[in-house]
């Protein structure tokens, strides 16, 4: 069975409040919850089990710290 994954990280609360706050009106927007919110790093459409236990396991291995990332505008794909 193949699966689509995505990668990303979550949001510093003051950017999800923010989002959430914007008008729910906004052409192309599809909300969701306050707690469902993250920035996708990448997106994988067809994944076999191998891979994806592949890909877990060098993304676990990565670490980072908070960093700057000013926010110019929204958009949508």
């Amino acid at each position: 069975m193949v699966k689509r994954l995505f990668v990303s990280i979550d949001l510093p609360p003051s950017i999800e409040k923010a989002l959430v706050d914007l008008d729910p009106r906004i052409r192309g927007v599809r909300w969701v919850a306050g707690g469902q919110m993250h920035l996708t790093l990448g997106f994988f459409p067809d994944v076999t089990r191998d891979v994806e236990l592949a890909l877990r396991e060098k993304l676990s291995a990565i670490e980072f710290r908070s960093f700057f990332l000013p926010i110019e505008g929204i958009g949508t794909f």
